[in-house]
């Protein structure tokens, strides 16, 4: 289920940038307009609990999404909301071994991406998370747009 959220998530950057509160800063430097949610979050839960339930190996699940998606929003609520937890605090393992370096400088390290691989095998997640996340402040409470070599 955590894949197929991922999936929605990958093939909706719109709607993802919508739920996930678009940040400023990141449409500048990726040169676009910012995302403004101009629908209810509550919708855009409910697509993303179609794309999830629609599609499970439980019948049961499938009719009940069929029936009611909007049953399903507080099951994808706290979901994201662990993923949100888990994040942050592997996030957190990695940075704090940089000494205030990024997690894309950590990527330039051997013993970094040793514990990055690590990560990855117990969180398989991440790499999209921080890709949605990284700049986000919500999510990322150690991203600093500070270059570590200045005084």
């Amino acid at each position: 289920r955590t894949d197929r959220l991922i999936s929605w998530g990958n093939s909706n950057p719109s709607e993802h940038l919508k739920l996930f509160s678009d940040s400023s800063q990141a449409a500048r430097e990726e040169g676009r307009s910012k995302e403004t949610n101009n629908q209810s979050r509550k919708t855009i839960y409910i697509a993303l609990a179609q794309a999830i339930f629609l599609h499970d190996e439980s019948i049961e699940i499938r009719a009940m999404c069929e029936q009611d998606p909007s049953q399903f929003v507080p099951v994808v609520e706290r979901r994201l909301a662990g993923l949100r937890k888990k994040y942050r605090s592997k996030l957190a393992v990695l940075t704090g071994t940089g000494a205030g370096r990024t997690y894309e400088e950590l990527l330039e390290t051997d013993l970094a991406r040793n514990l990055i691989g690590a990560v990855r095998e117990r969180f398989p997640w991440f790499d999209n998370l921080h890709g949605w996340w990284k700049s986000n402040l919500a999510y990322n409470l150690v991203y600093s747009n500070a270059n570590p070599s200045q005084d």
